[in-house]
């Protein structure tokens, strides 16, 4: 199972031509609620904006905070992750998901494996 971190989205969303077909070949990918949140909560949309976006994030499996991810978020938290991608890393740990993201610091966190596809 592959985990879509924010920033893949965000570019798919703007067009990047790199992302545009990574994501659309991929089947059953996931994403943290976290995800979620950041994309709904960013500021000055419309509701037009909103009902897109929330059709677009319905086509993925969106996996909620459990108490193991919360732990696993936790540890990660403990050593200098933000809680944000703390919370990602950890939902890609727990499910064993390839975290496909273009954040670098996803690299230094030795229990997930991660993908950039930029």
């Amino acid at each position: 199972m592959q985990l879509f971190d924010t920033n893949i989205l965000i570019y798919y969303l703007k067009g990047n031509e790199e992302i545009v077909p990574f994501v659309e070949e991929q089947n059953n990918a996931g994403i943290s609620v976290i995800t979620k949140i950041e994309l709904l909560g960013r500021k000055n949309l419309t509701p037009a904006e909103i009902k897109n976006l929330s059709e677009f994030i319905d086509t993925f499996f969106i996996i909620n905070l459990d108490n193991s991810i919360s732990e696993k978020a936790a540890l990660l938290r403990r050593n200098g992750i933000k809680i944000g991608d703390a919370i990602i890393a950890a939902t890609a740990w727990h499910y064993n998901a390839t975290l496909v993201t273009h954040d670098q610091e996803f690299k230094n966190i030795k229990e997930i494996t991660v993908i950039d596809p930029l």
